[in-house]
């Protein structure tokens, strides 16, 4: 008898989300107890920034403040010290070395962790090619053939059809989860990922 499927928990994530970072903590603290698979697909939040990324002091003091405040104690809660990075980059080109990662057999996992964390946890510009190339030899990739794909855009349709795909599921912002039909919007806490998993697995049973 040929082993049960496994569960499959569709992401709408971007890179430059601090909490689609902290959502991808809570999906591995989930996957050290459960079976599961995962879809990544790119949503970009922001396509108006430009090319060169804007200074976070854009956000305004206030509401730079308050974020940093509620991302460092939620971060705490999954082990993450986030730092201060002085650029909120374009994630166009990030987004695209991540599908190019995928299509080069890299775990969506390993290479969404590499990098949240090049950006949340080094500060590092991940707008810049050359930091996104650094990246991928770190994964063990061709660094010329990063290059390339990132020069060429050879991804940027991915982007659109992720996009494209996230509006079509009513999407409006991220980390969006999808476990089956039933959705988890946000960082929640890692029992409200725990329910959700287990509903769509009474779905699936029921044949919903």
């Amino acid at each position: 008898m040929s082993a049960p499927e496994r569960p499959l928990v569709t992401v709408y994530s971007d890179t430059i989300c601090p909490f689609c970072y902290i959502g991808k903590r809570r999906l591995d603290q989930l996957a050290e107890h459960h079976a599961f698979d995962v879809e990544w697909v790119p949503f970009e939040l922001h396509p108006e920034i430009p090319p060169e990324g804007v200074p976070v002091e854009a956000l305004g003091a206030v509401r730079l403040a308050r974020l940093r405040r509620e991302i460092a104690r939620i971060g705490e809660e999954v082990g993450l010290e986030f730092a201060h990075p002085k650029v909120l980059p374009n994630s166009q080109r990030s987004l695209e070395l991540l599908e190019f990662a995928r299509d080069e057999g890299v775990r969506g996992d390993v290479a969404h962790e590499a990098v949240f964390s090049a950006y949340f946890r080094e500060g590092r510009d991940i707008g810049d090619p050359g930091v996104l190339v650094a990246i991928a030899e770190a994964l063990g990739l061709d660094g010329r053939a990063a290059a390339e794909a990132l020069e060429t855009r050879a991804y940027q349709s991915a982007l659109t059809r992720g996009r494209e795909r996230g509006m079509d599921a009513m999407v409006s912002a991220v980390p969006t989860f999808f476990f089956g039909t039933r959705i988890v919007w946000g960082a929640q806490p890692l029992a409200v990922f725990e329910r959700a998993l287990a509903l769509a697995g009474a779905d699936r049973e029921a044949g919903a």
